[in-house]
């Protein structure tokens, strides 16, 4: 566990500190994700104003990483200026911290609705519909796994097997296995 994670998890048994902590998070990272957005996409603060029916003040406010009044009916305005897709979720904090630890500048471009449908992700969809259940069960299933495992680890508990060698426990139970995975 890297010593951002470690901190992170003794601060967060104080409850006001960690969601004071992860909502001034999540202002910077969605400052940053719309600047990404937009700059990925070749516009200007301007340009992006025109397309949102927004003010170019709004846009330099809403790229700053201070700004906290965010609405989901401006969200909603960008996603659709960028062609992405809005999506908002409840999470465990250590989820958050896996966010606060795994953030950076790649994970912040998105591509637009018209790359990602000509994309793998569209050939999975397809692979899913026609039968692929028994392999998204698994990738469930260890999703769930790791997410147990991960909160065992932050909480300091023994593990007493690699994640790897559960991943590859329930990824062989399914007939499928990592690539280089010999049983």
């Amino acid at each position: 566990m890297s010593e951002l994670a470690r901190r992170l998890t003794v601060e967060f048994e104080d409850r006001d500190y960690a969601h004071a902590y992860l909502e001034q998070f999540a202002n910077m990272a969605i400052a940053a994700q719309i600047k990404a957005l937009r700059e990925q996409r070749g516009l200007t603060q301007a340009q992006l104003a025109d397309l949102t029916g927004m003010k170019l003040a709004q846009i330099s406010a809403l790229e700053d990483v201070d700004y906290d009044a965010w609405t989901i009916r401006t969200l909603r305005k960008l996603a659709h200026a960028f062609d992405a897709h809005l999506a908002f979720s409840f999470k465990p904090f250590s989820k958050g911290i896996l966010d606060v630890v795994n953030f950076s500048e790649s994970r912040l471009e998105v591509q637009d609705r018209s790359e990602d449908m000509t994309s793998a992700a569209v050939r999975e969809l397809r692979l899913s519909e026609k039968g692929a259940s028994d392999e998204e069960q698994a990738l469930d299933d260890l999703q769930a796994l790791l997410s147990c495992r991960m909160s065992e680890v932050l909480r300091g508990d023994v593990v007493d097997r690699s994640i790897t060698d559960v991943a590859d426990q329930i990824l062989a139970s399914s007939g499928s296995a990592r690539p280089g995975y010999m049983p």
